[in-house]
């Protein structure tokens, strides 16, 4: 006699579609390749109902009727409705712009950019294969009940790291490099603005987020002018929605300013440029000499930044 279990043909990963049905017609092979596949079409489907479907991945265009891919990332990511780390797709049908990428990459989000989706089928299943690479942050504090808590509340969608100490924390930034950091004022060993200091001098734009019990005007002055990307009261850590919306401002605060940079860098460039070619035109060897300087200025503007740190002794 045959079980019934027998009989039970694999369906494979549990895919969910958010776009429009026009999209979906050009899915043929995704639907053949994904027998077990879900669509709806807007934002607030998702959200009140991610916690019933828990999908496997997610494919989604970027807007959508009632607002944007983000808003389904965030909820992803909170770990309150699903695996925090679940595969989120962005359907751009071709479009590409240097703030998508940067958006995409702080929220973990894999752009597919053919509008054909010849191939949106072996995308899923690679991206399903893929480990996820989660932000990593190190909190800087001696008290061990906000580190605990912190970690408790996102370690679901961060690599976390503790440093109790002001220069155990400079040690350990920059042997990992992490991608925040959330600093204390009050430590052991030092002021939490001396750390913020040579953080500051060693790379200028790492996020920084000062979480303190004792902010006052003059810590806030401090803060300020040392350019840290955020501060805020500890009593954010007794809600988690609020804790994740600051790390996630902060995380994106480095890549739209690195993206701003680049930018401005690029419009530089293509000023001197033109004002080369200007000198050029006149044929003259000090108007030839006067170009070069420009395009040498024009080139040195992607040069790296060789400065190198200074040692962390911080007595």
């Amino acid at each position: 006699m045959t079980k019934i279990s027998d009989n039970v043909v694999n369906l494979g990963p549990h895919i969910l579609f958010v776009c429009q049905p026009q999209t979906l017609t050009l899915m043929k092979a995704v639907k053949r390749t994904f027998r077990r596949m879900r669509h709806c079409s807007t934002v607030k489907e998702v959200i009140s109902r991610l916690d019933e479907w828990k999908p496997a991945a997610i494919v989604s265009e970027i807007d959508l009727p009632d607002g944007k891919i983000w808003q389904i990332v965030n909820a992803v990511r909170s770990g309150r409705m699903c695996p925090s780390d679940t595969p989120v797709i962005g359907l751009t049908h071709g479009e590409r712009c240097q703030a998508l990428e940067r958006m995409a990459e702080i929220r973990r989000v894999h752009l597919y950019h053919d509008p054909a989706m010849e191939d949106l089928a072996d995308f899923i299943s690679e991206t399903l294969d893929r480990k996820p690479e989660l932000h990593k942050i190190l909190v800087i504090d001696d008290d061990r009940g906000v580190t605990s808590h912190v970690a408790n509340v996102l370690a679901k969608s961060f690599s976390i790291e503790v440093a109790n100490t002001g220069t155990k924390g400079l040690e350990v930034w920059m042997d990992h490099k992490h991608d925040l950091i959330i600093l204390d004022l009050d430590l052991p060993d030092t002021h939490g603005v001396e750390v913020l200091k040579r953080i500051r001098s060693i790379d200028p734009d790492q996020p920084v987020l000062v979480l303190s019990g004792f902010l006052d005007k003059r810590n806030v002055a401090e803060i300020s002018l040392h350019e840290a990307t955020h501060c805020a009261d500890k009593e954010i850590i007794g809600t988690p929605k609020i804790l994740m919306r600051r790390c996630l401002e902060a995380l994106e605060w480095r890549y739209l300013n690195t993206a701003l940079d680049a930018e401005r860098r690029r419009l530089e460039q293509a000023r001197l440029i033109h004002a080369a070619q200007d000198w050029l035109s006149d044929g003259t060897l000090p108007s030839t000499f006067a170009a070069q300087s420009l395009l040498h200025r024009a080139v040195t503007l992607d040069a790296p930044d060789k400065t190198s740190p200074n040692d962390f002794d911080l007595e």
